[in-house]
């Protein structure tokens, strides 16, 4: 999810302000021998990434349930900043902070669910957001449900959510529609995240296959560049022509995604590679810039299994001399 408008707030993919509200939070017992030990507490063991069946719920959280909602909040907000850098050591921290951003999503399920479906605006928006990070599958109906609701800034919010969660039987075609039809750009760019995280995670792609080739020619980079990034995953030769005219997209990360789904279409079809290889060269031999050349190039070897440099002959004879 990338912020194609950088005066615009990147906080705008979240739509996140600071809250307080008074309602009440449940805590869950998970029989853990952990008991007692205080949410900040429980954080502060080290759990492999990713090991959430096995990781216990804090059992005691002292915070007033407005506090709750503002540190979400916040952690949010610089998650999502984070989410933007390209810096290594912020995507380090990116990922820690996923996992504590999961560690109280499900501690406070109740609590988001609640609000998520009675809440005021800015209550539903924070709760779309946060209860995505739960990896609690009963998450999908709420988030699937909030796609109707009458605000933007919850259905942009629901999106990111339905990502994060990443169930793969989570109904694709409210997210077509969504790519499709949003009025509104981050409502596109974050359907197209929300899509391609979820073909990832093996959901059917049937509903959604049209609807990314046409978001190809979007108007915002970043719902081109996730639409080929989730063609990359599940594309097929008959794509390729979608894609390859991306390969002459103005932005490079378009480009570089197009170029990564051409790639892997050549080497998982064999009556494809051809094809592949042709679009690939044929784009390296007319764009300018270095780095766009280089993405290019570099999708070009790893098809080729070899590399040629900048010897552009011996590229078009590989190239053209493919079926």
């Amino acid at each position: 999810m990338l912020d194609d408008r950088p005066r615009r707030s990147a906080r705008r993919l979240l739509l996140l302000a600071p809250l307080v509200l008074a309602c009440g939070c449940a805590s869950t017992d998970d029989g853990s021998d952990r008991a007692g030990l205080t949410e900040d507490q429980l954080a502060a063991y080290r759990v492999e990434v990713g090991d959430l069946e096995t990781r216990p719920v804090a059992l005691i959280d002292e915070r007033e349930p407005g506090e709750v909602l503002t540190d979400l909040d916040v952690q949010l907000q610089r998650w999502n900043e984070l989410l933007l850098s390209s810096d290594d050591a912020d995507q380090r921290a990116r990922r820690s902070m996923e996992e504590h951003l999961r560690l109280r999503a499900r501690n406070h399920f109740e609590l988001l669910s609640d609000r998520l479906v009675d809440g005021i605006v800015r209550h539903r928006t924070i709760a779309a957001a946060a209860i995505g990070f739960s990896a609690d599958d009963a998450a999908t109906p709420l988030l699937v449900a909030a796609l109707d609701d009458e605000s933007v800034d919850v259905v942009d919010a629901a999106l990111l959510g339905i990502g994060m969660l990443a169930d793969p039987a989570t109904p694709m075609g409210p997210l077509a529609r969504k790519l499709e039809q949003g009025v509104d750009g981050w409502t596109r760019s974050n359907a197209a995240f929300a899509i391609k995280k979820l073909l990832e995670a093996g959901a059917p792609k049937n509903q959604v296959h049209t609807s990314l080739r046409l978001a190809l020619l979007d108007s915002w980079d970043s719902v081109r560049a996730q639409a080929a990034a989730a063609l990359m995953i599940v594309g097929e030769r008959k794509d390729i022509v979608s894609l390859e005219d991306a390969l002459y997209d103005p932005a490079t990360m378009v480009v570089l995604a197009a170029a990564k789904g051409v790639r892997r279409i050549g080497e998982e079809d064999d009556s494809a590679r051809g094809e592949a290889a042709r679009a690939l060269f044929d784009a390296w031999q007319e764009r300018d810039g270095r780095s766009v050349r280089a993405i290019l190039r570099d999708q070009m070897a790893q098809l080729a299994q070899r590399n040629f440099g900048d010897e552009a002959d011996q590229w078009r004879e590989w190239a053209y001399g493919l079926p």
